[in-house]
């Protein structure tokens, strides 16, 4: 397939711009994605730092119901 690309060779250039070896989209494949990306790593951040951030307690329900045994309260 290549070898018929090289008539092409900016589609080429392009699409292993895009592509990796492993076939997965780079966040060069377009402007768009690159930004959805960045936010998307943004958002997980925010996320993961309000978790850690919030004290969780773990404790012994008093409920006879097997699946509700431990209760998670922020303080």
């Amino acid at each position: 397939m290549q070898e018929q690309l090289t008539l092409l060779p900016g589609l080429l250039r392009d699409l292993q711009q895009a592509i990796d070896e492993d076939g997965n989209v780079t966040d060069e494949a377009s402007p768009e994605l690159h930004g959805i990306r960045r936010r998307m790593q943004a958002m997980e951040r925010d996320i993961r730092e309000r978790m850690e951030a919030t004290p969780v307690v773990i404790r012994r329900s008093t409920s006879a119901s097997p699946s509700s045994r431990f209760v998670m309260t922020g303080t």
